[in-house]
């Protein structure tokens, strides 16, 4: 009995393992198409500025 409880416990930490890397990675995913997504939007900003002060 102790045995398979074990082995049960073992295999929900590796399915809550699992579960976590892959919240991680789509965390990591929707992190990297903000940021990117914010730089494109505050460079064009910066250089619609720029263009702006030098005209």
């Amino acid at each position: 009995m102790a045995g398979w409880m074990a082995h049960r416990w073992g295999v929900l930490r590796e399915l809550l393992a699992v579960a976590l890397f892959v919240v991680g990675l789509g965390a990591t995913a929707v992190w990297i198409v903000f940021g990117t997504w914010f730089a494109v939007i505050g460079s064009v900003r910066a250089l619609q500025f720029i263009i702006a002060w030098l005209r």
